[in-house]
């Protein structure tokens, strides 16, 4: 999605029919960005022809996807031990708990998926 809006922004001008449509789609789209590789196009965008008109719109969404990436690097290690902990002491405690390991790792990962769009 990310790609698509860097190449064919103007596409999606054309398609809205304004800008201020555009830069709520790169807003929405900035709060699911969390890597630097992401976080480059994103700047790339901002540096085309014909963008001054959401050039702050684009800024806002560099700053949120900024911040997603420093919540993953703060956070990450810790969720990612204490998922893994959990799964370990379940099936320390029954040995034919697997199945429930990994469904128990997707209901926590579905929690901290929610957790994290809330907070973005």
């Amino acid at each position: 999605m990310l790609n698509y809006v860097v190449n064919y922004y103007d596409r999606l001008y054309e398609y809205y029919g304004n800008w201020n449509d555009v830069g709520a789609l790169i807003s929405k789209l900035a709060s699911r960005l969390s890597n630097e590789q992401q976080i480059a196009e994103l700047k790339k965008l901002s540096t085309k022809d014909g963008i001054a008109n959401i050039a702050a719109s684009i800024n806002n969404s560099i700053a949120s996807a900024q911040e997603n990436l420093l919540w993953y690097r703060n956070y990450s290690n810790t969720i990612n031990s204490y998922l893994n902990e959990t799964i370990r002491n379940i099936k320390d405690k029954n040995p034919a708990s697997t199945v429930v390991a990994n469904n128990l790792a997707v209901a926590l990962m579905t929690v901290f998926s929610l957790i994290v769009y809330i907070i973005s």
